[in-house]
C-alpha cells in the first residue's frame, strides 16, 4: 500500500483561511518564501509485490505560485531487507518506481529500508523499518443513521447514512500496538433498458478511492483490552446503495515510528480538511541525505503486513431508507452514463469473481 500525498494545491488557499477563521490555533509556517523539497513515499508488506515508490518534488507554494508536484524520473531505486537481500525498482511511469525482482517479498520481522540515487548524484536513504505482524480482521458491521445537515440555502435537510465499524484484536506488546486502516468501495450501475432485445440492460462495476480524505489511525499502546472496534468510515447512503455495495478494508501493522509519522499527517487534515491541502508546516519524515544532513526531505518509507476482508451490503440489509435511481424515468434529464456505464470513471463490464448478489 502506498501512502497519499497532503501537499499539493495552493498555499494561498491556506492564509485565506486562516483569516476567515477565527478560533483556528495559532500555527507558524515555516515557508521560506520559496519551498521545493524532494517526496519520497512507499513501503513494503508481506503480500506479493511489486512494491511502489514515488519521488516528486513538493512544488513552489510560495505567494502566487501553484504547489504542483513534479515527478522526478531517472533515479535509481534500490530496497533492502536486513539480512542482505534486496531489489532494484524501476520506473513505470513519470516518477513511479516499482520493484523489478518478483521473488522479492516482504517478511515479518525483517527490516526494510530504501536508497535513492538522482541523476546529479546525490543519494536518499529511509532509516530502517521492521515489518511487525498484524491482527487478523474479525470482522466488519455497519449501521445506518440520520443526520440534519444544512443545504446551500440553509434550509436543514435530513440525510441517510450508513457506518463501517471493524473489529479485531489488540496485540499484547508495547512495541506491536500500531494499526492503520485503508478501504475503497466498489458499486453496481445499472443502465436503462430498451424495448430491443438487441440492445440489452447492462451493469457497470465501478471503484471509488473513498480514503482520500481520511487518516484512520489506532494506538493499542495505549489501551488496556484486547479487543478493539472502531468507525473507520462513515458515508452518505447515495445511488450506489441501490443494488450491492462492496467495502474493501486493509488492516496494516505499524512501527511507533510509522504511527508517529501519520499521527502528524492526520491532525494536518484535520485542520485543512483533505490529504490534498498544503499543510500548515512540516510533518518530518524517514528520508535523510546521510551526505547532507541538514538538507529538509519530505515523506516517508514503511513495512507493514496486511490482512483484508470484503463485506458486502446489499439493498434489503437497509431498510427504510430511499435510495434514488440515478437514471429513472421520472427525472427530465438524464445523464449520458445513463445509456452507457462505460462512461463513468474506473468502471467495467466484468463482473469481479468474489462478486455477491
Amino acid at each position: 500500500m502506498s501512502s497519499k500525498p497532503y501537499y499539493h494545491k495552493l498555499f494561498i488557499k491556506f492564509i485565506l483561511l486562516l483569516s476567515l477563521t477565527g478560533c483556528i490555533d495559532r500555527i507558524t509556517l515555516e515557508t521560506d518564501g520559496v519551498v521545493d523539497l524532494l517526496v519520497i513515499e512507499g513501503s513494503v508488506n508481506n503480500g506479493p509485490g511489486p512494491y511502489t515508490l514515488t519521488i516528486r518534488r513538493s512544488g513552489d507554494f510560495s505567494e502566487d505560485q501553484l504547489a504542483i508536484p513534479d515527478p522526478v524520473s531517472g533515479v535509481q531505486v534500490t530496497i533492502f531487507a536486513g539480512t542482505g537481500e534486496f531489489s532494484s525498482m524501476i520506473e513505470t511511469s513519470p516518477g513511479v518506481y516499482q520493484t523489478d525482482d518478483p521473488d522479492f517479498r516482504g517478511e515479518v520481522g525483517k527490516t526494510y529500508h530504501i536508497e535513492a540515487t538522482l541523476s546529479d548524484g546525490k543519494t536518499y536513504r529511509s532509516n530502517p523499518e521492521k515489518l511487525l505482524p498484524v491482527p487478523p480482521i474479525d470482522e466488519i458491521t455497519f449501521e445506518t443513521f440520520k443526520e440534519n445537515l444544512l443545504n446551500n440555502n440553509n434550509a436543514v435537510l435530513e440525510k441517510d447514512f450508513i457506518r463501517f465499524q471493524v473489529k479485531t484484536s489488540i496485540p499484547n506488546d508495547p512495541e506491536n500496538g500500531y494499526l492503520k486502516w485503508n478501504f475503497f468501495g466498489e458499486y453496481v450501475f445499472t443502465e436503462i433498458g430498451s424495448d430491443s432485445p438487441f440492445d440489452p440492460v447492462r451493469q457497470c462495476y465501478l471503484k471509488e478511492n473513498i480514503d482520500l480524505n481520511r487518516v484512520v489511525i489506532f494506538d493499542g499502546t495505549e489501551t488496556t483490552s484486547n479487543e478493539l472496534t472502531k468507525e473507520v468510515f462513515v458515508k452518505e447512503l447515495d445511488a450506489k446503495f441501490r443494488t450491492t455495495y462492496c467495502f474493501h478494508l486493509y488492516q496494516q501493522s505499524l512501527t511507533r515510528e510509522a504511527f508517529a509519522f501519520w499521527e502528524k499527517v492526520e491532525t494536518l487534515v484535520d485542520r485543512t480538511g483533505s490529504l490534498f491541502e498544503v499543510p500548515p508546516g512540516r510533518v518530518d519524515g524517514n528520508i535523510i541525505n546521510p551526505n547532507e544532513p541538514n538538507e529538509e526531505v519530505l515523506g516517508y518509507f514503511y513495512a507493514t503486513a496486511i490482512d483484508s476482508l470484503r463485506f458486502f451490503v446489499q439493498r434489503r440489509d437497509i431498510e427504510d431508507v430511499v435510495i434514488r435511481n440515478p437514471c429513472s424515468n421520472a427525472d427530465n434529464e438524464l445523464l449520458p452514463s445513463c445509456f452507457d456505464c462505460l462512461l463513468l470513471l474506473n468502471s467495467t463490464l466484468e463482473r469481479p469473481i468474489y462478486w455477491e448478489d
